[in-house]
C-alpha cells in the first residue's frame, strides 16, 4: 500500500516529477560518458539507471495500480 502522497495531486504530481528530472539528469550524464569514450564508467552508470527505474518508476507505478485495485475493489 502507498502513502497518502498518492491521494494529493500536488504531492503525486511532485513524485513523478522528480523521478523523471533525475532519469534525465542520468540519461544525459550517461550520453555525455559514452560521447567521451569512457565505457566503463557509462557501464556503471547503466546499472545505476537501471536500479532508478526499478526503484523509483516501477516501484511507483506498482503502488499506483495496487492502490487503483483496491479502489475499484472497495466501491
Amino acid at each position: 500500500m502507498s502513502g497518502p502522497a498518492l491521494k494529493h495531486v500536488d504531492s503525486h504530481a511532485a513524485i513523478h516529477e522528480a523521478a523523471l528530472n533525475e532519469a534525465v539528469e542520468l540519461t544525459n550524464l550517461l550520453d555525455k560518458l559514452v560521447r567521451d569514450d569512457q565505457s566503463d564508467k557509462a557501464e556503471e552508470l547503466a546499472y545505476v539507471i537501471i536500479e532508478q527505474w526499478e526503484t523509483r518508476t516501477l516501484r511507483h507505478a506498482e503502488s499506483e495500480e495496487s492502490d487503483l485495485g483496491l479502489e475499484v475493489c472497495l466501491r
